[in-house]
């Protein structure tokens, strides 16, 4: 090729300057080597059929939202770990460490939603104006193949962040390889790298999602376009109908090249993309309320508590993204089918349908046919989507799932914040050796059988059948005051539904609140005296436990008496007959010894007591049927800890 003419001598107003005589062998070697320059001179001087063209800009917006996934999943594969131990972490560093990353991981995930919209929306355009029909069935079928592909790509990267619901959803997803005869279970193995879902099942997911439906859809594209390009100039592309089989654009019709005015219109097309994805990366304005004002926990695409593949720990909420939200659903209300005939049977007709289109369209009322087998089928799809949606928005377990996910996802990004960072261990663990988020499921798995957690107006944890004492404000002054009440002492929320219910000390405080009322209502002014001060031994004896329960560490004695205990305390203890029975401190030698209220209620008592309830100091062999945690392994010195410090802390709480 001949080089290009930079100088014209014959006319000197059209003389390059000297920054363009500089660079203008440099374009002459590209344009030499390559032919870039005519290439781009000829894309720009391309016609097309005047006016506009939903597909030439939703195929150029398809592109460019290719080029925008490209980019922004670059720079974060940068940042990426393919490992279970350390994929939540790096996406968590992404999200809120990296400089504007939470808008990075937005656009990346909000554009490969509406790229899969823009794909539907493509295909069902030439289904509509019948674009799809033989000689253009390549270009169709390329265009269907980029809507499998994008949601291929979709499927693959969710399971990328690892979290909860990435995990459980995707585990559903791949079972469905199980109902394939023969190859089935091969399948299965191979996606997930073995027999469960590991560091091996990360490592090939991105291997999909990057080389095989991001690569692919790639490859899609460019075919799709020289497809395009070939038919273009061949003739092929304008005799289309503009409704049904009605009309048609004509060879003759008025043209116009791309650039400008085409290429302006495919950068309005970007413009509402881009809108449109920066508008959910930003959900379009709104503020998550109760969520820290943080941009990486504020904005950009949602990303859950740390992911567990212990069973023990399934997110029983979890549900696909809005393209699969339908086929959830259908799954959902024709159960009574076997799940190979709705998963591969029926799917897999509705897609032969599809494909065979471009030949069956060449007949007029099959074309009309396949406009309304497809408007009904978007029909369904948005109803079954919708469906869902409204289901899950009434579903209070569902809700409440979701609420406990928000909670630890929030609880895991204050931890790392607090402990200035993540442990070695990673984010699962620094989430399942937190007290606020385990002590709510361990005290739900271990103690709810038997206590309540409940107000007056029966909200907090509750059990199904009580037969202990209610746990509400556990050692606050109301709650131990309630101990030496005989109308409380003997009610449900007590001692009412034990083996203590008519024991030795029920009978004792009934018989000391029985004394104390004989007193006050006596004639005799000393009998007064003497009930108003067993009134005040009582509240004396409330008042010490009470400050008992807010100790962070044991009281020192000196000389036999515990620091910061008033004086009083002593007779007052005598007087009620409580040392007959409890110890505190080493003070009394209780006759017939019971629970040893030295450090009653606090922090350190409750953690010993919930470890083994069968030692001499608390209820010894007279124990009814609460379980020795510690001793018979049912929980770790971890979990005992964790469960009583959330105890302590619930009954705090306003």
């Amino acid at each position: 090729m001949e080089e290009l003419k930079t100088i014209n001598t014959d006319d000197k107003s059209k003389e390059p300057c000297a920054f363009c005589k500089k660079i203008m062998p440099f374009w002459n070697w590209l344009e030499s080597r390559f032919g870039l320059l005519t290439c781009m001179d000829n894309y720009c001087k391309q016609t097309y059929s005047k006016g506009w063209s939903c597909l030439r800009v939703l195929s150029s917006t398809i592109a460019f939202a290719v080029f925008v996934q490209v980019m922004t999943g670059f720079v974060m594969w940068l940042s990426y770990s393919a490992n279970a131990g350390s994929a939540w972490e790096s996406v968590f560093n992404i999200q809120n460490n990296v400089t504007l990353g939470w808008l990075l991981r937005g656009i990346h995930h909000f554009s490969a939603q509406v790229l899969v919209a823009a794909c539907l929306l493509y295909i069902i355009k030439m289904i509509f104006i019948g674009a799809y029909k033989v000689p253009r069935e390549v270009i169709f079928w390329l265009a269907i193949f980029m809507f499998f592909f994008a949601l291929g790509a979709c499927l693959t990267g969710d399971l990328l962040r690892w979290d909860q619901n990435s995990l459980a959803a995707t585990q559903v997803r791949t079972k469905y390889l199980l109902l394939l005869p023969f190859i089935g279970e091969p399948l299965y193995k191979l996606a997930l790298g073995g027999e469960a879902f590991s560091t091996l099942t990360l490592t090939r997911f991105l291997a999909l999602h990057i080389g095989v439906f991001g690569g692919g859809f790639i490859v899609l594209l460019f075919l799709h376009g020289w497809v395009w390009y070939r038919s273009a100039n061949q003739g092929k592309m304008d005799d289309v109908p503009t409704f049904l089989w009605q009309g048609a654009c004509k060879p003759d019709a008025p043209k116009i090249k791309f650039w400008p005015r085409q290429c302006f219109r495919n950068a309005f097309g970007w413009t509402i993309f881009m809108a449109i994805v920066l508008g959910l990366v930003f959900h379009f304005g709104q503020v998550k309320p109760g969520v820290p004002a943080e941009p990486g926990l504020q904005y950009g695409a949602e990303l859950g508590s740390p992911a567990s593949t212990n069973p023990m720990d399934a997110f029983e909420a979890a549900r696909p993204e809005w393209s699969f939200r339908g086929l959830y659903e259908y799954t959902l209300r024709l159960q009574g089918v076997p799940e190979f005939v709705l998963i591969y049977c029926i799917t897999g007709g509705i897609a032969f349908l599809f494909f065979i289109m471009p030949f069956t369209g060449r007949v007029k009322i099959l074309h009309a046919f396949n406009v309304c087998l497809t408007l009904g089928l978007l029909a369904v799809a948005v109803w079954l989507t919708y469906s869902s949606y409204a289901r899950d928005a009434k579903d209070e377990s569902y809700l409440a799932a979701w609420k406990q996910d928000e909670t630890e996802s929030l609880r895991a990004a204050a931890l790392i914040k607090e402990k200035g960072g993540i442990h070695p261990n990673g984010a699962l663990f620094m989430v399942k050796n937190d007290w606020v988020l385990q002590g709510p499921k361990l005290y739900s798995a271990q103690c709810a059988s038997c206590h309540n957690l409940t107000d007056a107006e029966g909200k907090g944890v509750v059990c199904q059948t009580p037969s202990a004492p209610n746990l509400y404000k556990y050692g606050t002054r109301d709650w131990i005051a309630g101990w030496l009440d005989a109308k409380t002492i003997k009610s449900d929320a007590y001692f009412g539904k034990t083996k203590f219910a008519n024991g030795t000390m029920v009978k004792e405080i009934v018989k000391m609140e029985d004394e104390i009322n004989d007193l006050l209502k006596s004639d005799d002014d000393t009998d007064k005296e003497d009930g108003q001060d067993m009134v005040k031994a009582k509240n004396l004896i409330i008042d010490v436990l009470t400050a008992e329960a807010t100790l962070t560490a044991p009281r020192k004695v000196v000389d036999g008496v515990p620091e910061g205990v008033p004086e009083g305390f002593k007779d007052a203890f005598d007087t009620l007959s409580c040392a007959n029975c409890h110890q505190f401190y080493g003070m009394f030698k209780p006759k017939s010894p019971a629970v040893d209220l030295t450090g009653y209620a606090s922090f350190a008592w409750t953690k010993d007591l919930t470890a083994n309830v069968g030692d001499a100091k608390f209820y010894g062999a007279e124990n009814d049927r609460m379980p020795c945690y510690g001793p018979e392994g049912v929980l770790t010195a971890k979990e005992i800890e964790m469960v009583s410090k959330w105890l302590k802390a619930e009954a705090d709480k306003k």
